[in-house]
């Protein structure tokens, strides 16, 4: 909610948590800005890539403009001659949101000091009794909820923060997210799980892309026992950290334990063989196009009265399960597979 302020046109008042904030807006010189090594979306990288030393400013840039979109965004900045949208900055000039923006008119503004476009930028300078413990809420609304969401490890560590050091409830941080209360534990835990078990000993260069592996692992309520037995437990963290297995194939790893020569495999650390064993007997869980096939399958079976008229009358409609057929015919010739029907139910065989 925002409301404009009685000290005049260049302020509004933000209601952050609860609580009024009188935010003036402002246009400043860009390198009056300070960029913010603690912002979570590149806090984890910073430290496994420089330790504990002080990260000074070019530190930061080099990790910014590393992340996913950093090109688009650079590119957006200088076809716009600049920024359209202000910054949020602390009373101190730090940066609140907008890292990545700042770090763009830092970029553009090196060698190009005559460029007068890179010299200033629009802000909302947030009063001296704004909290970080409002930042950190603002931040995981506009990020974690918002229309402009980080990857899911700094989502992750930003919901832990919002926990741990603000102490927001589970209720609350589900609230200023506009997640579910249910997924904001799920992350949390998975946070736990990525930094206590997984994280130590993993490749820096690889180690957030593997967070969406542990948000699977303790998750999917088919892996509960694996996750309640000790061994298998570490065994797949330790095949997650080696990078040996993907997302997919955690999500169905229990499959692999149930087979026997699968999970022999599996503890020798042949996935791939692991993989073999049980894609045998069921396909869909190694392959995500057989997994479509498989819910296209479904979808048809329980096709509504409605569709089925509207395949009857309307060309359009048939148009696209005629394309489907083909597409069926052509996958079918190419892999040798003869089509026909038994007592009305569909089968395959070999030609």
């Amino acid at each position: 909610m925002a409301s404009r302020a009685k000290d005049g046109e260049n302020s509004i008042v933000l209601m952050l948590q609860g609580k009024p904030a009188a935010v003036r807006y402002e246009t400043v010189d860009s390198r009056s800005i300070q960029l913010d090594p603690e912002n979570p979306r590149v806090r984890l990288q910073l430290h496994r890539k420089f330790g504990d030393r002080k990260v000074t400013e070019p530190d930061l840039i080099e990790v910014v403009r590393t992340q996913p979109g950093f090109p688009h965004l650079q590119r957006a900045i200088r076809e716009n001659n600049g920024l359209h949208d202000p910054l949020i900055v602390r009373h101190n000039s730090v940066v609140a949101e907008g890292n990545s923006r700042a770090t763009v008119l830092r970029i553009l503004r090196q060698g190009k000091e005559d460029d007068t476009r890179w010299h200033s930028v629009p802000i909302m300078r947030l009063p001296k009794d704004v909290t970080e413990r409002m930042i950190a809420t603002l931040l995981a609304s506009h990020h974690v909820g918002g229309k402009t969401p980080w990857r899911k490890y700094a989502k992750a560590e930003q919901l832990s923060e919002l926990k741990s050091t603000y102490g927001l409830t589970v209720a609350e941080i589900a609230q200023a997210t506009r997640m579910s209360p249910g997924d904001v534990e799920d992350y949390l835990v998975a946070f736990d799980y990525f930094q206590n078990e997984l994280a130590p000993g993993a490749d820096p260069d690889v180690l957030e892309s593997k967070f969406s592996h542990a948000l699977e692992f303790v998750s999917r309520k088919n892996l509960d026992p694996i996750r309640k037995d000790p061994e298998k437990r570490e065994l797949v963290t330790r095949l997650i950290r080696e990078d040996k297995l993907t997302g997919l194939e955690v999500r169905h790893v229990d499959k692999m334990f149930k087979d026997k020569k699968a999970a022999e495999a599996l503890k020798k650390g042949r996935v791939e063989v692991a993989k073999r064993a049980i894609e045998k007997k069921d396909p869909t869980l190694v392959s995500k196009f057989l997994k479509k096939m498989q819910s296209l399958d479904q979808a048809l079976e329980d096709l509504p009265t409605s569709d089925l008229t509207m395949l009857k009358e309307n060309p359009a409609a048939a148009q696209i399960l005629i394309r489907l057929h083909s597409r069926i015919a052509g996958i079918a010739k190419v892999a040798g597979i003869t089509l026909g029907e038994i007592n009305g139910a569909a089968r395959a065989k070999r030609a």
